[in-house]
């Protein structure tokens, strides 16, 4: 494609090894970012030579196709002028190539990004979906050869900062608490619902950092990679996780008038409200990841996940991928569920209708309440 006016980016590349190259690139301005919408198969932009002699003028051998909108040329002098221009990809030489140009390319934006902040936040905020399908099919396609230099690059809000500053995984790493293992992250629609939602309550009050993403195609680059220097992402809203419960214990709250269900009075509540649930959930259980919740529900899958794969499966509910079981975790101190446990003897109709609120209410702060009409009737 054609792109006018200035070049955002410039980088010249020139090496002897491991190949003999010589290469010039750059990316348009931000504002002219290739729009996603009615484009089907774009073309890579950057043409191969050899010798100065135009080898292939698309070389998407060596540029994949989440970098079409890099702009340039490569010379190869090691590239022979008798290859197969149909069998070019499968060559070992364009591998070389490729890896050396791509690695190239994200270090260079990367060294940007360190050099003048605030230009590179222009810069990702018009090329950030094409970063992040890059993950997806560098894994597809490449072994995930380039994961690290492409994550290095991707900027997230967090918990710890305000609104529109964005971190990059490093500085995450750097806030994080002496001894943490894990990456914790909230996939939500906006910040607002991300900061007050039941499943960031721990980690405010432990005042552990949480990055914040909002798009859908964050949920799919996170599930594709198991980690960033050997940390593993963990989604604050995913079951059965090691949260690292014990490794900031917040202060107790001296509330002397505060009561707790016994292991006993658990079992008996549980065993109520699966009675009253049904098939809704697979499991009732108590946790200790609540503050100052009731209840939420968890899953196999994010429940971000669940309502994209809903949304994918309308029509075909009865393939069993639109019905994944849900588990309800309740706190044992939450004045809710204790009075809960006091009426169930005492007022039944009323204590089995306290249960559809909680489940239900649970299913809005996740945001996997189908029908919201429900609630109505």
């Amino acid at each position: 494609g054609t792109t006018y006016g200035q070049p955002y980016y410039t980088l010249m590349y020139q090496t002897d090894a491991p190949l003999s190259i010589k290469s010039c690139f750059y990316i348009p301005d931000p504002d002219n970012a290739p729009s996603r919408m009615f484009t089907r198969d774009p073309e890579v932009a950057v043409s191969l030579h050899s010798r100065r002699v135009m080898v292939k003028k698309n070389a998407d051998g060596v540029i994949p196709k989440w970098l079409h909108w890099v702009k340039g040329i490569v010379d190869c002098e090691d590239m022979p002028m008798n290859i197969s221009r149909e069998n070019m990809q499968d060559t070992r030489l364009m591998e070389k190539l490729s890896t050396a140009v791509v690695r190239r390319i994200l270090r260079f934006l990367d060294q940007q990004a360190k050099k003048e902040p605030e230009k590179f936040a222009k810069f990702f905020k018009g090329y950030s979906y094409y970063l992040k399908a890059g993950i997806i099919e560098d894994k597809e396609g490449n072994y995930s050869r380039h994961k690290d230099d492409i994550l290095k690059l991707l900027r997230f809000e967090c918990s710890q900062k305000p609104k529109g500053e964005f971190i990059s995984m490093e500085e995450y790493l750097s806030s994080a608490k002496e001894g943490q293992k894990n990456i914790y992250y909230f996939t939500c629609p906006d910040r607002q619902t991300g900061m007050s939602s039941p499943y960031m309550e721990q980690f405010l009050k432990r005042e552990r950092n949480v990055l914040l993403m909002y798009e859908d195609v964050d949920e799919y680059v996170i599930n594709s990679i198991e980690g960033f220097k050997d940390r593993k992402f963990i989604s604050v809203d995913s079951a059965d996780k090691d949260f690292e419960l014990d490794l900031d214990e917040p202060e107790e709250d001296k509330n002397e008038d505060k009561k707790e269900l016994t292991a006993t009075e658990q079992k008996d509540l549980e065993k109520f409200i699966k009675g009253v649930l049904k098939e809704k959930v697979q499991d009732v259980k108590f946790s200790k990841r609540l503050i100052s919740s009731p209840a939420v529900v968890t899953s196999v899958i994010t429940p971000h996940m669940r309502k994209m794969m809903k949304t994918m499966m309308q029509g075909k509910e009865n393939d069993g991928m639109a019905n994944i079981p849900m588990t309800l975790e309740l706190s044992s101190e939450h004045h809710i569920v204790t009075t809960l446990l006091a009426i169930k003897d005492t007022n039944e109709p009323v204590a089995r209708v306290a249960v559809e609120q909680l489940f239900d209410n649970a299913c809005i702060a996740a945001g996997s309440l189908d029908d919201p009409r429900v609630l109505l009737s």
